[in-house]
């Protein structure tokens, strides 16, 4: 389809990736002036060698605009987070219409900061996608996604909530907005609207109005958003910031749980799993061969591959003394330097492989052995920095990984805790990031399932406050998804286009189908796991006439007094709730009744009747 994208965050970016990577057509751009822009170069750079014209959003009424955008011969348009309004003459560009993606509950929160008057004004939180029209988010809706506001949630940890909710709605919405068949629905009347001066309303906190405590918590909580300024006091002439910090007794605040930014993903608790393929030896010394893994690695659904960038001077060194045997594993009777120099990957093959990877829409990065590595590395621009098990006691190449600025993602196999800690504390004790994850490792080849321990996952989130993730060596896909449903952010799995094939590696990797199918399955984990939630949910909807309620089950006469004999709870559930049985026996029936006739209490005699909750089921459930 031929588009024009519009977009202004971070979400707008991760969208228009997305949308390339599913083979849509680009053709124009929309970003706001220079002195307006957030994700401006981001987005910019996301086309960047396409034949995709970009246009100031600040200029889309004038009219050699108009023009231009008409002569791309465009289908429709794609706003995220795009923040001017759009004119008639635009809309009518598009003959499949202009879609925005907002992250509110319409009709709820139309405008600005729908995080913030979720948190404020009780309203619910989600994210919709909507048809353009000459109002303000007054569109019809194509599909709309809830999410819960917790107690503990603040301005940030709901935003992030809804970058969330917004990229997982658009992702399951697309297919059907593409082939024309999605729903349009009119808003339902009502709802609320807010613009950025509403915002500056709530912001100061003055000492002489009276506010209840949940209104100042409430104006608090939807405030903290660092390092963004928040609400605030005036004070001798100044404004001292205000905002909130709240946890459980030993345990941080929600929102800081950490992230990471790998390209245009983030990773961490709430958003989706990172699938990482390993690469490693599986090419065999073969480039064509490293090529199909990468392409076998994205028709599998994996977000990133992997390389391992050493050589084998600096590995090791050419001995064949008995320290440098290899005993115990699969490469036997091999020495180190022989290994690796059958391993290693070419370093003039990384700047092709990160071309090709990228083109396709994977993120390409790689572990590092050694400080030349990094150096390499980051002459290729690579978004972030691994560290293997064997190499996390190494705390000077850590700390030139961290002297980059670029996230640190450490594999943990061997570690005891304290070398894990040690670790992390020299990442983070350098100062230039922030960002570091963890990934629980066996280093086995293969590692058995049984040595896993894969309830250290939770344990190392809550210990080191940064995401944790699975870097799997056992055969097979039941581990990697047990981890994810016990919190593991990222999976990075060896990969192979097959295990014939005579490899360093094969052994333990998987081939493509089974990397597709632990793709699915980790998809399938995320969903299932959902949230803390009790009712009925939307598939159980017409389940519920299933249950069980009070009915009568023989033949009665006015007079006769209702018994075991003759009321029983059975199903369907078109009848009384069963917890009134014992209201029910030993009164009077107040009519004849018909055996198989739903109880409900109009068929009590009114005297006693009264002493009872009158309560009257619904024919469509169990009240």
């Amino acid at each position: 389809m031929r588009i024009v994208f519009l977009g202004n965050n971070w979400v707008a970016w991760q969208a228009l990736r997305w949308l390339k990577a599913q083979g849509e057509l680009i053709v124009g751009l929309v970003v706001h002036p220079p002195h307006k822009q957030r994700y401006g170069e981001e987005l910019l750079s996301t086309v960047a060698g396409d034949a995709t014209k970009c246009f100031d959003g600040s200029r889309l009424r004038e009219p050699g605009t108009i023009a231009a955008i008409r002569d791309l011969q465009v289908e429709m348009a794609v706003s995220v987070s795009f923040g001017y309004r759009l004119d008639p003459s635009f809309l009518a560009l598009f003959p499949r219409g202009v879609i925005n993606l907002h992250a509110g509950y319409l009709p709820y929160n139309r405008g600005t900061h729908p995080n913030i008057w979720s948190i404020v004004e009780g309203t619910p939180a989600g994210a919709t996608l909507h048809y353009v029209d000459a109002g303000i988010d007054t569109g019809d809706i194509i599909a709309q996604r809830a999410i819960p506001v917790e107690p503990t949630d603040t301005g940030e940890t709901l935003y992030r909530k809804l970058e969330r909710v917004c990229m997982e709605l658009l992702m399951a919405t697309w297919p059907s907005i593409r082939d024309g068949t999605a729903p349009r629905h009119p808003q339902p009347s009502g709802g609320t609207a807010h613009q950025r001066r509403d915002v500056e309303r709530i912001d100061e906190i003055a000492p002489e109005r009276r506010y209840t405590a949940r209104e100042l918590i409430d104006i608090l909580r939807a405030r903290t958003f660092p390092p963004y300024p928040g609400a605030y006091l005036r004070h001798g002439g100044q404004k001292i910031s205000l905002r909130l910090s709240a946890a459980k007794e030993d345990h941080p605040a929600p929102w800081l749980q950490p992230t990471i930014d790998i390209g245009c993903r983030r990773i961490g608790a709430g958003y989706p799993t990172y699938i990482v393929a390993e690469i490693s030896a599986n090419h065999n010394q073969d480039f064509e061969l490293a090529v199909k893994l990468l392409q076998a690695a994205k028709a599998a659904g994996a977000d990133a591959v992997k390389l391992q960038t050493y050589t084998p001077e600096t590995m090791t060194i050419p001995c064949h003394r008995e320290p440098f045997q290899i005993k115990g594993t699969l490469w036997d009777g091999q020495t180190l330097y022989d290994l690796y120099r059958r391993a290693y990957t070419p370093w003039e093959w990384h700047p092709k492989l990160k071309a090709v990877a990228n083109e396709m829409g994977l993120d390409l990065f790689s572990t590092a052995f050694d400080a030349t590595a990094v150096d390499f590395l980051e002459s290729l621009g690579v978004p972030v920095h691994k560290v293997a098990s064997f190499e996390m006691v190494d705390l000077a190449l850590l700390a030139k990984m961290a002297l980059t600025g670029k996230p640190v993602i450490l594999s943990t196999g061997m570690a005891t805790f304290q070398e894990i800690a040690e670790a992390v504390q020299t990442v983070r004790g350098v100062g230039a990031t922030t960002q570091v994850a963890l990934l629980k490792c066996t280093s086995a080849y293969p590692a058995l399932p049984e040595e896993m321990n894969l309830r250290a996952i939770p344990h190392l989130t809550e210990q080191f406050q940064v995401p944790v993730g699975l870097s799997d060596h056992t055969l097979g896909t039941s581990v990697a998804l047990a981890a994810v449903a016990l919190g593991a952010c990222m999976v990075e799995k060896h990969l192979t286009l097959s295990r014939s094939v005579a490899t360093p590696d094969a052994a333990f990797s998987l081939e493509p189908d089974e990397f597709k199918a632990m793709v699915k399955g980790v998809r399938e984990v995320e969903r299932a796991l959902g949230e803390v939630r009790y009712g009925v949910s939307r598939g159980e909807t017409q389940s519920q006439v299933f249950r069980r309620s009070l009915f009568v089950v023989r033949g009665m006469k006015a007079g006769e007094v209702f018994s075991e004999r003759n009321v029983r709870s059975i199903r369907p559930g078109y009848g009384l709730h069963p917890r009134y049985l014992k209201d029910v026996l030993g009164r009077q029936a107040r009519c004849d009744i018909a055996g198989g006739t739903p109880f409900a209490w109009k068929l009590v005699d009114p005297a006693g009747a009264e002493a009872a909750s009158p309560e009257e089921p619904s024919a469509k459930r169990v009240t």
